[in-house]
């Protein structure tokens, strides 16, 4: 199995995990920033819309953010590569990769 995902220039580290089903990635699909924070930073904005694009150009599916508090984020979403799906988790500490079972 491969050790790292490189799409587009952004580089994930593929792990497995027997949570990685697409089931639960379909709950928190499609939440946007705006959806989490009345009035986020501009920098959360920025960080925000350079993956969203980023995810839009890659076809990602059921993007959006996963998790949230006061200071931070996470995203997710749903890629195929080389005929494999992946969830995605981005964090503002890493880029992991797992793979669908």
């Amino acid at each position: 199995m491969k050790k790292a995902l490189v799409l587009n220039g952004h580089t994930f580290e593929v792990r497995k995990s027997k949570y990685a089903c697409v089931e639960n990635l379909k709950r928190y699909a499609n939440r946007w920033l705006d959806d989490c924070y009345a009035n986020p930073s501009p920098s959360k904005k920025a960080i925000f819309k350079e993956w969203a694009e980023w995810a839009w150009l890659n076809d990602v599916e059921y993007f959006g953010v996963s998790s949230y508090n006061t200071w931070q984020f996470s995203l997710q979403g749903l890629v195929k590569h080389e005929g494999e799906y992946y969830i995605l988790s981005i964090t503002s500490a890493h880029n992991i990769a797992y793979l669908v079972a």
